[in-house]
């Protein structure tokens, strides 16, 4: 019994030792408590193997948005490259063939279609020319082996 105790205090205390050796005592009891760990043990298991399950979904979902989200970058990553690409392509393009054209407006004038006279461009269109045709044809053959081995990665 603790000490200090007063009559009440120390009346009380021998109640609770009463039942506590009453408890810990009888074997009927033994075998609740028995059962209660048994059953408190299983419980606990099947816990463990819930919060197992929902988190491995969790992280198996989260594993999927996070590789989605990466493909979804790259891929718009890969598209402005090849955004960039395509435009300085055409960019080079356009060059090649303003430079054309302008050569063979010049070399029009003295080659002409037909009228003997230089200067006079008869039926001769703008761009008509075998420099330029060659040039043009070139960058042509040039920008779709570019787009080609762009679109087959």
């Amino acid at each position: 019994m603790p000490a200090g105790l007063n009559k009440k205090g120390s009346g009380l205390w021998t109640h609770i030792k009463k039942a506590w050796n009453w408890v810990t005592g009888h074997k009927v009891v033994q075998d609740l408590k028995k059962e209660a760990i048994k059953h408190g043990k299983q419980a606990v298991s099947d816990l463990g193997a819930e919060v197992h399950r929902r988190g491995k979904e969790y992280l198996t979902a989260q594993s999927a948005r996070g590789k989605q989200w990466l493909k979804d970058q790259a891929n718009a990553a890969s598209e402005r490259v090849r955004k960039k690409v395509e435009k300085h392509l055409s960019d080079a393009s356009n060059k090649v063939e303003s430079v054309a054209n302008r050569v063979n407006s010049a070399v029009s004038k003295y080659t002409g279609a037909g009228s003997g006279m230089p200067g006079k461009t008869v039926g001769a269109k703008k761009g008509e020319g075998w420099l330029g045709d060659m040039a043009r044809r070139g960058v042509r053959r040039f920008a779709a082996r570019v787009y080609r081995r762009g679109t087959r990665r």
